[in-house]
């Protein structure tokens, strides 16, 4: 397949296929969150969770939401640091309960087409399992945008690397896809920071990529960003589209370093509490 090609479009428009898409969809997500769970239960790997519960509220609230009025009115936008290939779906292993897998409480998550997307049967796993191709290199003006755009208008949830690949040390500027995802939400998103450390343990990013057991990965769950004046700000100065996108990625940037920081602060004194324990 030559770069920059999707084998297909995924998603299908028509109702036959979209009735066939949800009982497939629900099986191989509930395969996905079944490998993640068992990956991050012990003995296999340690976790510990930082502010988790902030996380499992708001989620046991969008499912409360949608027993009572059949959908969920406000999208929810979780924005995670990539340090594997396995950081999604592990982080929902560590996060999620079982419930809200079954109450269809299930990311989307846009995914390199390159990867992912490559042959048929990639496609049928990936698409089923909430994934979404996107194009590296084509900006945020694509198919995989705008259908992830079209999810959360739907008040649904979308989880995105913001840092846009695999990223250990450096700090990085954040893609700007993250800034027209919120811009173009018809209703405020909720948006979540999660900062994941040890990913890069459990699957090194070297060969021959061999998933490691007995390691420890923690997730911090920062507080909601705040985004209403900012938001706001845009529409007073009439900021054209793109001014718009930059100001609120700058904005979501600035709050994803301090939860970087927050979180290696607090696994660093749990680590020298938990020395001894293997």
């Amino acid at each position: 397949m030559a770069k920059n090609k999707l084998w297909e479009w995924p998603f299908s428009t028509t109702l036959h296929r979209k009735k066939e898409n949800r009982l497939s969809g629900r099986l191989v997500q509930l395969l996905v969150f079944s490998m993640a769970k068992l990956w991050t239960s012990r003995p296999i790997t340690k976790k510990v969770i930082y502010n988790g519960t902030s996380f499992q509220t708001l989620i046991e609230n969008r499912i409360k939401e949608t027993q009572k009025k059949g959908c969920n009115t406000k999208p929810l936008i979780t924005i995670v640091n990539h340090q594997s290939c396995i950081d999604d779906p592990l982080v929902w292993g560590v996060l999620s309960k079982w419930r809200h897998v079954f109450a269809g409480q299930f990311r989307w998550i846009p995914v390199a087409a390159e990867f992912c997307f490559t042959n048929r049967l990639y496609s049928f796993m990936f698409s089923n399992g909430r994934c979404v191709p996107v194009l590296r290199g084509l900006g945020v003006y694509q198919q995989g945008v705008d259908f992830c755009i079209d999810k959360l208008n739907e008040g649904q949830w979308v989880s995105i690397f913001p840092e846009g690949k695999i990223n250990i040390e450096q700090t990085r500027r954040l893609k700007w896809g993250v800034g027209r995802l919120i811009a173009e939400c018809n209703t405020l998103p909720d948006v979540i920071p999660i900062w994941v450390l040890g990913m890069n343990d459990v699957l090194p990013n070297k060969r021959p990529y061999i998933p490691q057991i007995r390691q420890t990965v923690a997730a911090y769950v920062g507080d909601p960003i705040q985004l209403k004046e900012v938001l706001t700000r845009a529409k007073d100065e009439a900021l054209d589209p793109m001014a718009t996108r930059k100001l609120i990625t700058d904005c979501i940037e600035s709050e994803f370093w301090k939860v970087k920081e927050q979180a290696i602060s607090q696994h660093k004194q749990w680590l020298q509490c938990n020395r001894t324990v293997t």
